[in-house]
C-alpha cells in the first residue's frame, strides 16, 4: 500500500499539474466502491442459482483483489474457485461473462467513433453471448487441433453454468459498474483540472480491462498503461490513472488481507457464514 502512494507521489510530482478539487476524488472513491458492489452483483446474478450468497462473493472478491495485486492474478482467481466450489477453467468460462459484459460499450464508442478494428471482437461477443454452441463447435476444432480438448470442455461448461444464471440482470449491472468505474475516472481527472468526455473513460475501462489482463501481478502497470493509451500519453494521464486505480482498487488491498488471514486462521471461516 505504501509502495502505490509512493508511485502516485511521484507520477503527480512529476506532472505539470495539481490538485485543484480534492472533493472530487471523494466522488470518485464513492463511485468505485458502487463499481466493486455492482461487480459482485454481476457474479451474483451469475451464480445465484448455484446457492452461492451476495456475501460470500463479496468476501471473496476482496480476498481475491488482495491475492491478485499483491501475488499474481491467477493465484487470485485460483483462491476464488477454491472457495466456490468450481474447477479453474470453469470458473474461466463463467468470468468470461462478466468481462465480455465489461467490455462491450467501449467495443460500441470505438465503432461508433470508425475504429474498424473493434468489429472482430464485437461480432465474436455477440455471437458468444446469443448463440455460444455453434461458436463452440468452431472454437473446438482448432483445440483439438493443439489436444487442448479438455480445456475447452470446462471453459464451455463454465460459461454454459452462467448463462444459467439471471443473464439480463448480470448484463445490467455490469453496464452499471462500467458507468461508474468511468465516472470515477473522470472524477479524478477533474480533481486535476482535466476534462474529459464518457465515451472516452468507456473506451479508458475498455484498454485498462483488456491490458490488466495480461499484467502481473493483479495487472499493475497494464491497467494504467490502458489508462495512458486511451486519453493521452503523458505525464498528466500516468498521475490519474495511478490514482483513479488506487482509489478504485488496489485500496481494496487491506480488507481483502484481513478477509484472506481471518479464512487461513480460523477454523470456523468468514466465508462459511
Amino acid at each position: 500500500m505504501l509502495f502505490f502512494l509512493y508511485r502516485i507521489r511521484n507520477e503527480v510530482n512529476g506532472s505539470n499539474f495539481h490538485l485543484g478539487e480534492p472533493w472530487y476524488l471523494l466522488v470518485a472513491f464513492a463511485a468505485g466502491i458502487l463499481a466493486f458492489l455492482l461487480y459482485t452483483a454481476s457474479w451474483y446474478f451469475i451464480l445465484g442459482h448455484s446457492a452461492v450468497s451476495f456475501k460470500k462473493l463479496l468476501l471473496l472478491n476482496l480476498m481475491g483483489s488482495y491475492v491478485s495485486i499483491s501475488v499474481n492474478s491467477a493465484l487470485g482467481a485460483l483462491i476464488k474457485c477454491r472457495y466456490l466450489g468450481i474447477s479453474w477453467v470453469r470458473s474461466i468460462g463463467a468470468y468470461s461473462v462478466v468481462v465480455v459484459f465489461e467490455l462491450l460499450p467501449g467495443l460500441f464508442v470505438l465503432l461508433l467513433e470508425g475504429s474498424w478494428y473493434a468489429v472482430f471482437p464485437l461480432i465474436l461477443f455477440l455471437w458468444a453471448i446469443f448463440h455460444e454452441d455453434s461458436l463452440y463447435r468452431v472454437i473446438a476444432r482448432l483445440f483439438k487441433l493443439l489436444r487442448q480438448e479438455k480445456f475447452i470442455n470446462e471453459f464451455y461448461s463454465g460459461w454454459k453454468l452462467a448463462k444459467k444464471g439471471n443473464l439480463p440482470a448480470a448484463f445490467f449491472s455490469t453496464l452499471a459498474q462500467v458507468f461508474f468505474s468511468s465516472l470515477a475516472l473522470i472524477s479524478t481527472g477533474r480533481a486535476f483540472g482535466w476534462e474529459f468526455r464518457l465515451t472516452g473513460a468507456f473506451v479508458a475501462v475498455l484498454y485498462s480491462t483488456v491490458l490488466g489482463m495480461i499484467g502481473t501481478p493483479g495487472g499493475i502497470g497494464g491497467n494504467e498503461l490502458g489508462i495512458v493509451l486511451a486519453l493521452d500519453i503523458g505525464g498528466k494521464a500516468v498521475g490519474v490513472a495511478f490514482l483513479y486505480k488506487f482509489l478504485t482498487q488496489y485500496v481494496y488491498i487491506i480488507p481483502g488481507a484481513f478477509v484472506f488471514y481471518r479464512v487461513l486462521s480460523s477454523q470456523k471461516s468468514l466465508l462459511d457464514a
